[in-house]
């Protein structure tokens, strides 16, 4: 009778998360983000202005997640759901269409930069510091750390 052969256990491949993958991806959605709601990606998720959660008390051209989800500086609802209404305190401030278009004149050509000048930049630094070793003593430290990172 032949002999059976061995099945192949299938290899098991860890997936590392780069550290330059995941600043490139902030900085430029940073960049998006300041672009067209008018605040960097942190003051737009947490509706946090100069240390306070403050959505709705600037000027409103600075849109933030909690006033597209209708709640206010105190924290209440207040039924105002995806930029329907005014943004800011004052009524006759900027409407939703009227807020983009003023953060996309103001900071649209510095995003559009950002955008392109970040992964080239990345990309620079990663063949630089790979030339230069730099790269595989960051991941031989990394690894000893025992997190699935890599640089």
């Amino acid at each position: 009778m032949a002999r059976r052969t061995k099945r192949k256990s299938s290899s098991r491949k860890t997936t590392n998360l780069s550290i330059t993958g995941v600043a490139q991806s902030y900085i430029v959605g940073s960049a998006m983000t300041k672009a067209f709601t008018g605040n960097n990606l942190m003051e737009f998720v947490t509706g946090r202005r100069g240390g306070k959660f403050a959505p709705g008390a600037d000027g409103g051209q600075n849109i933030s997640l909690p006033e597209l989800l209708g709640i206010n500086s105190s924290g209440q609802f207040t039924g105002n759901i995806l930029g329907t209404g005014h943004f800011g305190n004052d009524p006759n401030a900027y409407t939703y269409k009227t807020a983009v278009k003023h953060n996309l004149k103001k900071y649209g050509f510095e995003a559009a930069v950002t955008a392109v000048a970040v992964p080239v930049g990345v990309r620079v630094f990663r063949r630089l510091s790979s030339r230069s070793g730099v790269t595989r003593y960051a991941n031989q430290f990394l690894k000893m750390t025992g997190l699935p990172v890599r640089m």
